[in-house]
């Protein structure tokens, strides 16, 4: 990622004459943000935003960037800014979805709780119950946290090991049964 940085600071004038310069952008702001660059990524990704050659697409996916490296950074009123000025109709799915997460996530950092289960609500993708999850959790809303969990949990294949991901949910998952009261699930949970 310092090499793509250092390479792209030395020809930066020759990025915005290249076709694939939005490409170019989005993914050294991508390398950026693995390696805690925040600040030079919500740079990289301002600039192109101001870009006239944007379609309204584009805009929308560059907007959502940003937005989750605000996220990151915490600052979450100016995501929720961001995905405002870069909303647009008949998204595709998944880009909807994305959007949805960090709008809810943001919210939720900002204890608007019940504004971001209302978005959550019907949404069963992983990262809207991991989100759910969380934010009950946090709330100390154990049966509800208990109920979100266990649609994460994978039905375990006989002679197979559980993956470390499938284990911790477990481990969550009978912690929040635990803290709920619900004493019978969690003898069921062992014996499964």
């Amino acid at each position: 990622p310092l090499k793509s940085l250092a390479l792209y600071h030395d020809f930066e004038w020759l990025a915005p004459k290249s076709k694939h310069y939005n490409d170019i952008i989005q993914k050294l702001a991508d390398r950026l943000v693995a390696v805690d660059l925040l600040d030079r990524a919500t740079e990289l990704l301002k600039i192109q935003m101001r870009s006239n050659k944007l379609t309204p697409l584009q805009r929308n996916k560059v907007g959502t960037r940003l937005a989750l490296v605000n996220l990151f950074e915490g600052d979450n009123n100016q995501a929720l800014k961001v995905l405002d000025a870069t909303e647009i109709d008949n998204l595709p799915p998944s880009l909807a979805t994305h959007r949805l997460i960090i709008r809810a996530k943001a919210l939720s950092n900002l204890g608007k709780v019940e504004e971001a289960l209302r978005l959550l609500e019907g949404n069963d993708s992983k990262n809207a119950l991991l989100l759910k999850s969380e934010i009950y959790w946090n709330g100390g809303r154990w049966g509800a946290a208990a109920d979100t969990i266990k649609y994460l949990i994978e039905k375990p294949t006989p002679g197979q090991k559980l993956s470390e991901e499938q284990i911790g949910y477990i481990l969550d998952w009978a912690t929040v049964l635990k803290k709920a009261g619900r004493e019978t699930v969690i003898v069921r949970l062992r014996n499964k």
